[in-house]
């Protein structure tokens, strides 16, 4: 049944998504606050807020706002998926038995909650145990989330190849060491579930170091100035280079203020490695990786918000892409020195986190500090799908998660071989 918002409480609401969307955090809880004093029974402001308090890492607080939603809109099956992702309680019985009703008649629910059902049945059962059960929401979820995204397949792996191309070209080699030299510069790239975003947690511990999130800065740059400068003289294409490096360093200035090391999670930043390095050569990146089952399963099972990682919601087309990408790293990594391009494996993170923590810190040349093991426990923004996971201990569950469902993933593993 149709709910009448009142104006300032809308206003407000729509004033905390756009703040959300800026990482103005801070701003879009103040937003949803007041969104929910004007109307203390609006409950999708009550779903948002409890979104951001996530990001924020305070989940005890998240999961009143997110019940507060669900005893207000109890058929709203987006909620219960905020719940099931969001909370570090475990799921309560009349939670999961609303669930299942709902499941029994998702035809009547708008789209968009029918996905977030369906997503959050999934993880349910999954933790059940369910494992047949579990992979019919999952799939019933991405089949869905596929039909929404519009994704070009042949055109995505056909940029990747020119761009494997274009930046593994031995000309471009020619103009290495010629960017800027600051080190200010982490980035940190994978695959998405791949656990970059522990990366990331690890270093935004040191108190030298400040986050950037997922910014996309340095693509948009290399998108904005390439095509002017790719066909240019060797003296020209060096100049080129070193002023996008340069721009890079500008327009991150307000972000690390007093001489702060910089991380940079944009994923995409794996197309761009070789350029990356060119320049900015003294910048470090870090390669994050995790078996290719689990990495492709566990983005398989996520509800990625609006459009993003638009390949994920088919099995055949998440192998061939994540194939695609681990051949162009393969490229990367006989292009750019180790003392500038680490990798990391997901595996071995979680089965010696002290050891390669430091490894990691080392890596980027700074001073060790242990505040660095306790990266769970601090409370900063993260603006991923992974902000609950790396805030709560470390488990080795999360390893090998997806041979459980192996007997599902015919198309996956058939693709990953190529």
């Amino acid at each position: 049944m149709y709910r009448r918002v009142s104006a300032d409480a809308g206003a407000h609401d729509d004033f905390g998504v756009a703040h959300h969307r800026a990482g103005r955090l801070d701003e879009a809880v103040a937003a949803f606050r007041t969104a929910l004093r004007c109307d203390p029974g609006y409950a999708n402001a009550a779903c948002n807020l409890g979104k951001v308090l996530v990001e924020l890492g305070d989940l005890d607080e998240a999961t009143i706002w997110f019940e507060r939603a669900i005893e207000l809109e109890p058929n709203n099956g987006s909620f219960y998926l905020a719940l099931v992702t969001g909370s570090a309680d475990p799921l309560r019985p009349a939670h999961l038995d609303a669930m299942v009703r709902l499941g029994g008649a998702t035809e009547t629910l708008p789209r968009e909650q029918r996905i977030g059902l369906h997503f959050a049945l999934g993880a349910v059962y999954e933790r059940q145990g369910r494992v047949g059960a579990a992979f019919q929401h999952l799939a019933a979820g991405n089949a869905l989330k596929r039909a929404d995204v519009g994704y070009d397949e042949a055109a995505t792996l056909a940029f990747l190849r020119a761009t494997e191309a274009t930046f593994g070209d031995p000309y471009l080699q020619r103009v290495s060491g010629g960017g800027d030299p600051s080190e200010r510069p982490i980035f940190i790239f994978g695959m998405p579930r791949s656990g970059s975003t522990l990366v990331e947690q690890v270093l935004a511990a040191h108190p030298a170091v400040v986050t950037a999130g997922e910014n996309g800065l340095f693509g948009t740059i290399v998108r904005r100035h390439w095509p002017e400068i790719r066909a240019s003289t060797l003296t020209e294409l060096r100049l080129g280079i070193r002023r996008i490096g340069e721009e890079y360093l500008r327009a991150t200035d307000a972000m690390a203020a007093n001489g702060a090391r910089l991380t940079d999670k944009s994923l995409d930043n794996l197309q761009l490695v070789p350029l990356v390095h060119a320049a900015l050569p003294n910048a470090r990146s870090i390669h994050v990786r995790r078996d290719d089952l689990d990495t492709c399963f566990s983005a398989f099972g996520t509800a990625f918000a609006e459009r993003q990682v638009p390949f994920s919601y088919d099995l055949a087309e998440l192998g061939r892409y994540h194939r695609a990408c681990a051949i162009m790293m393969e490229r990367w990594r006989a292009l750019v020195p180790p003392e500038r391009l680490l990798v990391v494996d997901y595996e071995r993170l979680v089965s010696d986190f002290v050891a390669e923590a430091q490894r990691i810190v080392a890596f980027c040349g700074l001073p060790w500090d242990p505040a660095c093991l306790a990266f769970h426990e601090v409370r900063r923004p993260v603006r991923t799908a992974s902000s609950v996971q790396v805030r709560q201990p470390l488990y080795a569950s999360s390893v090998g998660r997806a041979r459980r469902f192996l007997a599902y993933l015919t198309p996956l593993t058939a693709a990953l071989r190529g």
